[in-house]
């Protein structure tokens, strides 16, 4: 299951109408993001949430990206709350080989 999926189930789980606003492009093959840095839009009551998915590897990359984007201060100003949530696999035991996928959730 992707970063993209595991991230879609988790805000339903909570309650959250959620929906991917990256698109790819096929003249020049790459993926565009809502603002630069937005694959999802989560809405729940009065809330809006921006949300960048990865894997816990590349939070460090992601963070730069969104810190680094004119769009930041647009979003913020507009209420928005901007999530950088990363998906890695951890043990549940010392010593067993049962692994669990959680999130690390960082808010901008």
């Amino acid at each position: 299951m992707s970063p993209t999926a595991r991230t879609l189930k988790y805000y339903r789980n909570l309650g959250y109408y959620i929906e991917v606003v990256e698109r790819y492009n096929h003249f020049t093959k790459k993926r565009n993001d809502f603002c630069g840095f937005c694959d999802m839009i989560a809405i729940k009551d009065q809330e809006t949430v921006c949300v960048q998915a990865t894997t816990v590897g590349h939070i460090p990359d992601h963070q730069r990206k969104i810190e680094a984007s004119l769009n930041l201060p647009l979003l913020k100003k507009a209420n928005w709350t901007i999530t950088l949530i990363g998906w890695g696999k951890y043990k549940l035991k010392r010593g067993g080989k049962a692994v669990r996928w959680r999130e690390r959730i960082i808010n901008l």
